[in-house]
């Protein structure tokens, strides 16, 4: 006799909280309230869920006595049946196939060799069996205010009003909030402000460079090294500044006793300190590119104004702090790769 013992487990969920399977598991029933969903619109009526939990399998009589009752047989007969059938389950999901239970739900292996159950959407509460899930809509109604209320002999009568336009809501809003006006106003101005800021010429970033050259150290030079001016990059129109350049070359040879060291770096104990020229120019655009240039690759620039036969010069330094020989190798090859013809001008 082969007895089909899944229709007798749905059945048995519909009247008790928990079923056990006895050498397999137990189905236990958890009670969910009424829900809405505000997103979706939708009510969903209160529930019975299924968990399944396998460390229970001590035989409650409940599956036994049903297949009894519905079979006329003994209760070895019942046992044998559903020891058949948890034998049969055990090895489908040793096999890795999932188990389905008409009704109720589908068990799986998981990769831990858990036992895992999925339950199907049949609502065993049955208080709210059949009642489906309900798609509700609000309803939308005209706000009655208090200049809708028209007096009428001792008795008031109501009325609703019509929607307000932009203009009359802004106009109602304004006089109930006295900061609003202002803070819009002052909005507009930020906005117009941050607008025309650029145009008008109010952050010049050549005047902002041009006081960190008038502010920054000076950078000593040394009798062993002279100071040449550096090739400037291919960006530079050859037609604007040909002649400054002509003249910053002719500088190359000059003598720099006039350059004086006006600061001095602030070390630990550990540091020493190197300093590099990049060029001496006569024209002021040349020089500011070349301090461009110098930010753009990492490092800080030292400009030092000084005169010289007349004629005032920038010189471009870089500074920069080491504590091994490698370290000073490394960058100094790294700024002269950048730097064609850079000189080291000092080494402490």
């Amino acid at each position: 006799m082969n007895i089909d013992i899944t229709p007798y487990i749905k059945e048995l969920l519909f009247e008790n909280n928990n079923l056990v399977i006895p050498g397999f598991g137990a189905l236990t029933l958890k009670y969910s309230p009424s829900t809405i969903d505000h997103v979706q619109g939708l009510l969903n009526p209160p529930t019975k869920s299924i968990q399944f939990d396998e460390n229970l399998v001590v035989n409650d009589g409940k599956l036994i006595d049903i297949i009894q009752q519905k079979h006329q047989v003994t209760t070895e007969e019942a046992n044998r049946q559903i020891a058949k059938f948890v034998s049969i389950m055990r090895d489908q999901l040793d096999r890795r196939e999932m188990v389905n239970i008409a009704g109720v739900g589908r068990l799986y292996k998981d990769f831990e060799n858990n036992v895992q159950f999925i339950p199907d959407s049949t609502n065993f509460n049955k208080e709210a069996f059949g009642l489906p899930t309900v798609n509700f809509y609000p309803i939308l109604r005209d706000k009655v205010t208090a200049d809708t209320i028209v007096p009428s002999g001792s008795a008031k009568s109501y009325q609703y009003t019509k929607k307000k336009s932009f203009l009359e809501w802004f106009k109602d809003y304004s006089e109930e909030n006295s900061w609003f006006p202002i803070a819009l106003v002052a909005t507009g101005f930020i906005v117009l402000g941050g607008l025309l800021a650029p145009k008008l010429g109010l952050f010049n970033s050549a005047a902002v460079a041009d006081k960190k050259v008038n502010e920054s150290p000076a950078i000593p030079p040394t009798q062993e090294t002279s100071l040449a001016v550096d090739e400037l990059p291919d960006n530079i129109p050859a037609e604007e500044d040909a002649v400054d350049y002509a003249e910053d070359e002719a500088l190359a040879n000059a003598d720099e006793e006039d350059i004086v060291d006006t600061e001095s770096s602030t070390l630990s104990p550990n540091q020493r300190i190197a300093v590099v020229s990049v060029g001496i120019f006569g024209n002021k655009t040349n020089a500011q590119k070349r301090i461009e240039q110098v930010y753009d690759y990492g490092y800080d620039a030292l400009p030092n104004k000084y005169m010289k036969n007349g004629k005032q010069l920038t010189q471009i330094g870089i500074q920069f702090a080491f504590e091994t020989e490698e370290e000073y190798k490394a960058t100094l090859k790294h700024i002269r790769e950048r730097f064609k013809g850079a000189k080291m001008i000092r080494k402490e």
